[in-house]
């Protein structure tokens, strides 16, 4: 019987008394007519989909990165109707057979309706799942305006609760018998849902749910049960739903994240694992976000790409970067300057002499424009780079920094030609190193002139 989903029952004849259905779990109704099974049977199969939302163990730097790509998807991009327009354009080719649906998205999309767009499963969810799957940030930025619709959504109708009071959903879906393991291992850990966090209040449709998904040999059953309260913002499906019978469904935003409590075997290869909702204010989490919380000046993109340069994964901050300069959401010149010279610097760290050289070009040219006149910080940025790079007998490092410290200097509003001659100084003895004598007599000599002045 393990592989029956249900059983339903027509009949000419509604039973009054049909207390007895509760002794069988499996039947799941009788019907007097074929339509009513068949809505009854598509929105069990809608359930039994939902059954396999990525789910990651989180440490310090998965929380950093999690933290501000989702800063970056939901309140930084500025997205429009281009956006709209080149998401549909990409998943008209990579969704030929569903082109209808396109089609009607294209038409009659409007952000109060994300979420009955979502909730539809069709091209969307599939898009959506495989992004955060794979994490794959080009395509996450691509759909930022839907998940973005969906979060505001969720946020502006969401359920107040009682703070005082606490509320317990549930959640059935099949994983893999070592990411078990990975679970009892990390009891009292942190784990988020990568994606949008579909719940149910009611036990047993979950539990059937954990249930049917052991029809998958190599699967085991998990019923997740969640304590959650008011802290974190959701909403009630009820007449929001593509789908009719969803009032006790409940959803979340991305990203939510719970800490892993008691974890017990309550079927044959079916386990419920306990949870806990995790706020903003939990003192472990704003922990790990100290070491990036403290420059808020900076915008998330680049706390980002930093922090990926600074963990070695210069790949991660290469993609970040060219996907937001392909995708021209950064718009603001200073923004565009910063990006071009972060891809200089992971150019040169990879011994790319030629992509840099190019981005280093591009950046002097924004900057030069309209932009980092009177720019302290970067200023400084540029100067101490250029110490450092020194330092370490990386001459070409250090001239670029020092020529970029020195483009801000001449662009300022207010000039300090003691400043200048130090910065020519600096030049002067780096050309002088690589013999290089004309650059660095000519140095010099500017130096000189900007000293007496």
């Amino acid at each position: 019987m393990s592989q029956l989903m249900g059983i339903y029952i027509i009949s000419n004849d509604r039973l009054k008394d049909q207390s007895w259905i509760k002794q069988y779990e499996k039947i799941k109704g009788i019907f007097t007519n074929i339509e009513s099974i068949y809505k009854k049977l598509k929105y069990h199969l809608h359930l039994s989909e939902s059954d396999n939302i990525p789910i990651e163990i989180l440490n310090s730097s998965s929380i950093i990165i999690q933290y501000l790509l989702k800063k970056i998807l939901l309140y930084e991009i500025d997205y429009n109707e281009k956006s709209k327009r080149d998401f549909i354009n990409f998943t008209r080719e990579q969704y030929r057979n569903k082109l209808n649906v396109i089609n009607e998205f294209e038409e009659d999309y409007i952000s109060s309706r994300a979420i009955w767009w979502y909730t539809r499963k069709c091209f969307l969810y599939f898009a959506i799942d495989k992004a955060f799957r794979k994490q794959n940030i080009e395509l996450l930025i691509k759909m930022g305006f839907f998940l973005r619709d969906v979060h505001q959504q969720i946020n502006q109708s969401y359920n107040k609760i009682d703070n005082e009071n606490e509320m317990i959903v549930y959640r059935g879906q099949g994983i893999l018998e070592h990411e078990l393991e990975i679970f009892k291992n990390h009891k009292n850990g942190f784990i988020s849902f990568n994606n949008f966090l579909w719940t149910n209040i009611d036990r047993q449709i979950s539990l059937s749910i954990a249930r049917s998904a052991t029809n998958n040999p190599n699967l085991f059953g998990i019923l997740f049960r969640m304590k959650i309260n008011s802290s974190i913002k959701y909403i009630s499906l009820e007449n929001l739903s593509y789908y009719l019978n969803s009032e006790n469904e409940i959803l979340f935003s991305i990203y939510t994240i719970f800490r892993i409590g008691k974890i017990k075997q309550i079927e044959d290869k079916i386990w419920q694992i306990n949870l806990i909702l995790v706020n903003d204010d939990n003192q472990q989490l704003k922990d790990y976000l100290q070491s990036i919380k403290y420059n808020e000046e900076q915008t998330s993109w680049q706390q980002l790409g930093f922090y990926f340069i600074q963990i070695n994964q210069l790949d991660k901050a290469e993609e970040l970067y060219k996907i937001l300069l392909e995708s021209n959401s950064i718009n603001n010149s200073k923004q565009l300057t910063i990006l071009n010279e972060q891809l200089k610097f992971i150019y040169n760290k990879k011994n790319n002499l030629i992509d840099s050289t190019l981005y280093f070009k591009t950046s002097l040219k924004n900057s030069s424009n309209d932009l980092l006149q009177n720019d302290s910080s970067l200023y400084l940025k540029y100067f101490n780079n250029g110490i450092r790079f020194h330092k370490e007998n990386n001459l070409f490092e250090a001239v670029q920094n020092f020529k970029c410290a020195l483009n801000i200097a001449l662009h300022a509003s207010e000039i300090v030609y003691l400043q200048i001659a130090s910065l020519h100084y600096r030049i002067a003895e780096i050309y002088d190193e690589k013999e290089i004598f004309i650059q660095a007599v000519e140095n010099y000599q500017s130096a000189l002139e900007n000293d007496l002045k």
